[in-house]
């Protein structure tokens, strides 16, 4: 029920993200359908690449900014300001942080391409999300959420407390990440049909009653992973801080989700369409003008 209100509320961004991918990035234009095939044409209304370049640029400028690659681009201290003057203190946070970007920009965790994504999807459309999880084996992975699986809700300051993502794993992806708690109905499908897809909901939100030392509970965010059909519970847990940072360009009155700079600029990157759509059907007609040729006497005039 969560879920059904989180999608209605989402409905009317749908359509406009819909309008802007299918112009600026088209690869990520799948707001009004739950299925996609891949490799699909996705470019029928796109003339004018403009606005696609301008993403790319955007989304590089930002990570330069903010993430660049090569440098420490933020630092470890202590809440308790006095902490910080303390030589060992220092020391200390200067191993953690050496620790943390080489976890972060290790090959298997894989930041700086998915923290890219980030940028690009809310550049564009105004919302991105980055999950932080832990990698099978040790270390750290990072994933971009794309912006099409992505609900949240805010709390009573506006700030995003309480994420769903539902996406979808085939069969057999199905029994490599859940295991023996996976449906009977998907096990035996892994069997038949292992690329078959079924749908999945990732609840994150915070916990209210928080209790205890150990064990989910007593974590600030619960965690539940849920298969649609059947409607199972498949794994429960939790964080102790948040895991999913959301990314929001510029957010409107009233409203939860972000509007990026393509939604503020829609309406010249249709008329840029649309103006490059009629010159290139103008010369085509210059190059190659349609003639009136007569078919089988159709164009004499009278007989007899």
């Amino acid at each position: 029920k969560h879920q059904q209100q989180l999608e209605s509320e989402r409905s009317n961004f749908n359509t406009l993200w819909q309008e802007v991918s299918e112009r600026v990035l088209p690869d990520h234009g799948w707001f009004n359908t739950s299925e996609r095939q891949q490799g699909q044409k996705n470019t029928q209304r796109q003339w004018d690449s403009t606005a696609q370049i301008a993403a790319e640029r955007h989304a590089s400028a930002i990570d330069s900014l903010m993430t660049p690659r090569g440098s420490k681009w933020h630092r470890i201290t202590a809440s308790v300001a006095e902490l910080n003057d303390d030589d060992e203190v220092r020391q200390y946070f200067d191993k953690v942080e050496e620790v943390l970007f080489r976890e972060r920009y290790s090959p298997g965790a894989d930041f700086a391409g998915q923290c890219h994504d980030v940028y690009l999807s809310g550049g564009v459309f105004g919302n991105a999300a980055l999950f932080v999880e832990d990698r099978i084996g040790g270390g750290l992975r990072y994933r971009s959420v794309p912006l099409a699986e992505l609900y949240f809700s805010v709390d009573q300051w506006g700030m995003v407390d309480s994420v769903h993502r539902k996406f979808k794993l085939t069969a057999r992806a199905a029994v490599q990440r859940y295991r023996e708690r996976t449906p009977a109905k998907i096990q035996e499908c892994a069997e038949r049909e292992p690329l078959r897809k079924f749908e999945f909901l990732h609840c994150i939100k915070p916990n209210e009653d928080r209790k205890g030392i150990t064990g989910p509970q007593s974590m600030a965010y619960l965690s539940y992973e849920i298969s649609i059909d059947p409607k199972e519970i498949l794994r429960e847990g939790g964080y102790l801080s948040w895991p999913m940072p959301v990314y929001r360009y510029q957010i409107m009155p009233g409203e939860w989700y972000g509007r990026g700079w393509a939604c503020q600029v829609l309406p010249e990157i249709k008329m840029l369409n649309q103006a490059r759509k009629a010159i290139i059907q103008g010369a085509e007609k210059v190059v190659n003008p349609p003639l009136l040729l007569h078919d089988e006497g159709g164009l004499a005039v009278g007989s007899g």
